[in-house]
């Protein structure tokens, strides 16, 4: 049987104060904290990446909104308290790729 861990691979936690960078090398789950509020996260180079899914799945469990952004340029969405984003990469001929995702809200 695979568990669910090797299936999704890694996990990480990250309390942010400033935009930053994520990569899938780093976890495929990531669980994002913003301490302030209108902060970004940035998808990888989608060139560097294989398509497939899930690539990433991010969760926001903190009180601030933030934003996931592509790699150039360009808003994927809006990411609010107890949500997760699950991102697919559909295409990867360009440096934002094409992105198939979906917003969920974590069951409480």
């Amino acid at each position: 049987m695979i568990t669910h861990a090797k299936f999704m691979g890694k996990s990480l936690e990250r309390s942010f104060g400033a935009s930053i960078d994520i990569h899938p090398d780093n976890a495929r789950v990531q669980s994002l904290t913003a301490t302030a509020g209108s902060l970004n996260v940035r998808l990888p180079d989608a060139r560097l990446l294989k398509k497939g899914a899930p690539i990433l799945v991010l969760f926001n469990p903190g009180a601030n909104t933030w934003t996931a952004t592509m790699h150039a340029s360009g808003t994927v969405a809006t990411v609010a308290t107890n949500q997760f984003l699950d991102l697919n990469l559909l295409d990867n001929s360009t440096e934002n790729g094409t992105w198939k995702w979906r917003r969920r809200t974590a069951l409480a």
